[in-house]
């Protein structure tokens, strides 16, 4: 008869063992010195950072006890003339705003023989019709079909009259 084995371990990742220690071992052990080694960084930074502010600040010994200063007046002193005068630039006085004429616009001359036609209104009652039956209705109307556009086996969605008895079908 064959001797009973112990049911077999399952094993991750994290539990297997590398070495002396399992792998969840060494991970902290990575860690920790990532930590100990941004803390160290981030002291040393600190430390420089205090060196260069303290030698950047100037010692008592280096600030003079008054500063010399001339001026009796709020403004500077002015720069000699370059040939006698007051020192101070000249400066034109403005010249008054002079009023713009009014031009009428250019009237639109239309080139000769051209007469373009101008959307009247609605054309005739048509919403709902197939194409067929809506030139039709046009046609009996006294107006004539210009322009279709959408799918032609669809029904009437719009229509636009203008002045040259011309209708615009749109179609769904």
């Amino acid at each position: 008869m064959a001797t009973p084995q112990a049911p077999a371990r399952s094993e991750n990742l994290f539990t297997r063992k590398i070495g002396p220690l399992p792998m969840w071992a060494w991970t902290a052990i990575v860690a920790g010195l990532i930590v100990v080694w941004s803390l160290y960084q981030r002291r040393k930074q600190g430390q420089q950072q205090a060196q260069q502010q303290q030698a950047a600040t100037a010692q008592a010994s280096q600030v003079p006890q008054f500063v010399n200063q001339t001026f009796t007046t709020v403004e500077p002193p002015l720069m000699p003339p370059p040939s006698g005068g007051t020192g101070r630039p000249t400066v034109p006085p403005p010249r008054p705003a002079q009023p713009v004429p009014y031009r009428p616009p250019a009237p639109v001359t239309p080139l000769p023989g051209l007469v373009l036609p101008h959307v009247i209104g609605p054309g005739p009652a048509v919403i709902g019709n197939t194409l067929a039956q809506a030139t039709a209705t046009i046609n009996a109307a006294g107006f004539h079909v210009n322009n279709v556009s959408g799918n032609t086996s669809g029904r009437v969605v719009s229509t636009t009259a203008y002045s040259d008895n011309s209708v615009n079908i749109g179609l769904n």
